[in-house]
């Protein structure tokens, strides 16, 4: 059984991915391809397509109107997809993840002035010397602030860091039922997940 991925999204950063601002995505978990690739485990990079559902978050579409103004895909708070105005609670696009890098704030002593200095990067997971974005890169390709990556990672120090390509929308956003984790009837995903899962291809 071929594998993709089902993950969660508010309105605010489904019409970021959408419209291409958004080119990383921030998780807590590393999926296991990824991890098992890191390690030497497998020797092809791999890839797989990430199903977005848009939530169904009033508080964060308001908070994207308020911040950002109208946009392209959310006009008023309101996600393009919904007639409520409150995210639409359906699977609107998917992208293909075919990197991911550790994401980290690092904090080093200057020997010139005597401060600590220090910022957020991304870097490969199997080699944590190699830079891939820096902060101001990080900030802007996942659109969040320094704040909210910090509250978000909530003093762990350890993101995971989804690249995103080759995004497609939907012109009829799917429902959840319309996916399955398995070939039995009681497969289907009735329930949208905390963060992201595993589902059928």
């Amino acid at each position: 059984m071929s594998k993709a991925i089902l993950a969660c999204y508010k309105p605010r950063f489904v019409a970021d991915i959408l419209n291409w601002k958004k080119t990383v995505d921030l998780r807590k978990s590393t999926p296991n391809e990824w991890l098992d690739y890191s390690f030497g485990l497998t020797e092809e990079q791999p890839q797989i397509d990430v199903y977005m559902y848009c939530t169904k978050s009033r508080k964060s579409s308001l908070s994207y109107s308020k911040r950002y103004g109208a946009h392209e895909n959310i006009v008023g708070g309101k996600c393009m997809y919904s007639e409520i105005g409150d995210g639409c609670g359906k699977v609107v696009g998917k992208y293909t993840l075919k990197k991911v890098t550790s994401v980290r704030e690092f904090m080093e002593f200057s020997y010139l002035n005597g401060e600590k200095i220090g910022g957020w990067e991304a870097v490969l997971l199997n080699n944590r010397h190699e830079i891939v974005l820096t902060e101001k890169e990080l900030v802007e390709a996942t659109c969040m602030s320094v704040d909210e990556i910090r509250k978000y990672d909530k003093g762990n120090n350890w993101l995971s860091g989804w690249f995103i390509s080759n995004v497609v929308a939907f012109d009829n956003p799917k429902e959840l039922i319309e996916f399955r984790t398995g070939p039995y009837p009681e497969d289907v995903v009735v329930r949208a997940p905390m963060s992201w899962m595993y589902i059928e291809a």
